[in-house]
């Protein structure tokens, strides 16, 4: 995951999951609507036989 933003905006985007980027107002907001776009493309990609992203080691964070 990556965050970024200033005083107005706040961004996220989950590196794994293809599409999944989001912003807020506030680093709650994101993370909140970067959890619920990871569910739902997932649930899509799932729902269209793909695979699923393997989540990146921790070791090459």
């Amino acid at each position: 995951m990556r965050a970024w933003g200033n005083e107005d905006r706040v961004g996220i985007q989950i590196t794994d999951i293809p599409g999944a980027v989001t912003a807020g107002d506030t680093f709650e907001e994101a993370y909140d609507a970067a959890v619920e776009i990871a569910q739902i493309l997932l649930q899509q990609m799932e729902a269209q036989g793909l695979d699923l992203p393997v989540p990146t080691s921790v070791n090459k964070i």
